[in-house]
């Protein structure tokens, strides 16, 4: 996990298209989405609930859908 938020981030994001980079952690129930805006800043938000905006290319995914039940 710590290679996905420092190491794999950097680079994705060096990739000027990548607007979204998505971390799913099903055993903490969170999905963590990084998103680049149109001047290049990177915000981060945590979610457990809810829907997660993926504008663009502008479609929305309910976060319950990305995070199975974990037995």
């Amino acid at each position: 996990m710590i290679r996905d938020t420092g190491e794999k981030l950097v680079e994705y994001f060096s990739v000027p298209s990548i607007r979204h980079y998505l971390i799913v952690n099903p055993s903490k129930k969170v999905v963590v989405h990084h998103d680049r805006d149109d001047g290049g800043e990177i915000s981060t938000r945590i979610l457990k609930t809810g829907d997660l905006d993926l504008t663009p290319p502008g479609f929305t995914v309910p976060v319950r859908e990305l995070l199975p039940e974990v037995q």
